[in-house]
């Protein structure tokens, strides 16, 4: 059975004992997930998938379960583009990119050494441990037409 949930959360990372608030979900734009199809962290939609509307939860997915480990290889230097006006070359910045097989991904600039840019392709929250904190608004049975 597929289930409706719209649920509202904070989301702290947590990594090497210190937390730090990722995001947040607001009364006006909560989070709408529609178990079964793998759209959100499997420890996430797990930890809620027993929940009921007005229940509350406080939950942390280990980094294995979430972004995965930080994979220093992972780290990589690519040659400056020859035009530059296509993207946003600072540092932080996020960049699309597209491997050999057409899958796409982000990468985000960490650094500069000479005509090279050191990119960083592992996901921001990667290493981090994830604790939501929040409570479900509703939870039913999807409809069809919402599947």
């Amino acid at each position: 059975m597929n289930k409706y949930f719209v649920v509202s959360y904070k989301l702290y990372s947590v990594k090497n004992g210190e937390r730090k608030l990722e995001e947040e979900t607001t009364e006006e734009e909560p989070f709408v997930l529609i178990s079964g199809f793998g759209t959100t962290i499997p420890g996430f939609e797990k930890n809620i998938e027993n929940l009921s509307t007005g229940d509350t939860f406080d939950s942390t997915i280990p980094a294995e379960g979430a972004y995965g480990r930080y994979v220093p290889e992972h780290v990589v230097k690519l040659p400056r583009p020859e035009d530059e006006s296509q993207f946003d070359l600072r540092i932080g910045a996020i960049i699309p990119r597209q491997n050999e097989d057409g899958n796409r991904f982000l990468a985000r600039i960490i650094g500069f050494e000479g005509d090279q840019v050191k990119l960083d392709l592992n996901h921001p929250l990667a290493g981090c441990d994830l604790n939501f904190q929040g409570s479900v608004k509703e939870c039913r049975e999807a409809t069809n037409e919402e599947i």
